[in-house]
């Protein structure tokens, strides 16, 4: 597979990671704080008096507006926002002191605490406080009837938004319903796009073209929609500059010594190890080489491999083989494959390997649960 592939495969543009960030406010041409609107953010509000100042130029109160933002912090509080919560809201978004309590809040909070349970809504709200800023017709309603779509518990919706805070000032007619209807079209399961929202919801609220490449692109590696790595594949191509992709591909090809075929084999069975940082790759590369005796065409077949975590999981299970092994209870069970030194080891869940090497031998070698947990940093309880 030669390298005009690649270029074909990901011949879309990459745009900068601070896509989504917003432009500095510059404070040259801002008006001086006004004190009685820093008196009411310290005193009614909870600001500390930095906080208070910097917010203070985005927003100027006079006695005349003063009872309408105290209804405002009233109704909050009613809707079980904490002093904490208020000031996080007040600080991020102080325009909300100037709503209408009545005519727009108030519709507002009520619709939002019929849809999540009275502990969330304050978790919400502090996590996008820019949604109180939102129309409840044209934005919070549609919104929320498609994210519930995929994210029916309350839980997970609040995952999705305190993973990125953001994801609700998104226009989700214009933005989010499109790419989500591409991957419908496409064959992308519905439980695919709910691992999506789950995992990385700033996916989905990118320009419909660009997210549209990724999605051409994915299904030229050959990935099919209907597996999760398709989603994965998605993920990882829009996480990357084109100059951060072409860095990955030499480094599989010079340092791995890895042919595009393999690379692209790689990709379609774990997308997102092509994220792992090149440092990562060459310790997890010279210990499956050194250590388990893997190759790194080895690596390859199993790139799943490079992304686990070296002290925590790798370095800890090989010194539990290597223990169980001296003393030769693993010749004594002869059980295949997943006796010996490979990727097996290393792949299996938490539960397989505690139950296969460590609670099945703990008589035998009573050590191996001190060997085990403290690699792990774990202490004995």
């Amino acid at each position: 597979m030669s390298s005009l592939f690649f270029k074909r495969i990901l011949s879309f543009h990459y745009c900068p990671p601070n896509i989504f960030s917003r432009k500095s406010l510059s404070t040259d041409h801002s008006p001086p704080p006004s004190s009685f609107t820093v008196q009411f953010l310290v005193s009614s509000c909870g600001l500390s008096l930095p906080s208070a100042l910097s917010t203070a130029r985005r927003l100027r109160l006079d006695p005349s507006s003063a009872p309408n933002s105290l209804a405002v912090l009233s109704l909050l509080r009613s809707h079980g926002l904490s002093p904490s919560h208020i000031a996080r809201i007040v600080s991020v978004r102080p325009s909300v002191l100037r709503s209408r309590p009545d005519l727009t809040l108030s519709p507002q909070l009520s619709f939002l605490s019929s849809s999540l349970p009275p502990s969330h809504l304050p978790l919400l709200l502090s996590s996008s406080p820019s949604l109180l800023s939102c129309s409840l017709e044209s934005h919070i309603i549609p919104s929320f009837s498609l994210l519930r779509l995929f994210l029916p518990s309350p839980d997970s919706l609040l995952l999705a938004v305190r993973r990125f805070p953001r994801l609700l000032s998104f226009n989700f007619p214009s933005t989010v319903a499109p790419n989500v209807h591409l991957l419908l079209s496409r064959g992308v399961p519905a439980r695919h796009i709910s691992a999506l929202f789950a995992a990385q919801p700033r996916v989905l609220t990118l320009p419909h073209a660009r997210f549209a490449t990724a999605v051409d692109a994915a299904a030229r590696f050959g990935l099919r929609p209907e597996t999760a790595m398709f989603v994965h594949a998605i993920r990882a191509l829009n996480a990357m500059r084109h100059s951060t992709w072409d860095a990955c591909l030499a480094f599989l090809r010079h340092s791995l010594a890895w042919s595009d075929e393999e690379i692209a084999i790689a990709f379609r069975r774990a997308p997102l190890f092509v994220l792992v940082s090149q440092e990562k790759m060459r310790k997890m590369v010279r210990f499956f080489v050194r250590e388990v005796g893997l190759t790194s065409k080895d690596l390859a077949r199993q790139p799943k491999l490079l992304m686990y975590g070296l002290e925590k999981r790798l370095l800890p299970r090989f010194r539990v083989y290597r223990l169980l092994e001296s003393k030769g209870l693993l010749k004594k069970d002869g059980d295949g494959k997943r006796n010996k030194l490979g990727p097996w080891l290393f792949a299996c869940s938490e539960n397989e390997f505690l139950e296969r090497y460590v609670v099945r031998y703990s008589r035998e070698a009573p050590e191996v649960r001190d060997v085990y947990r403290s690699k792990m940093g774990v202490e004995e309880s």
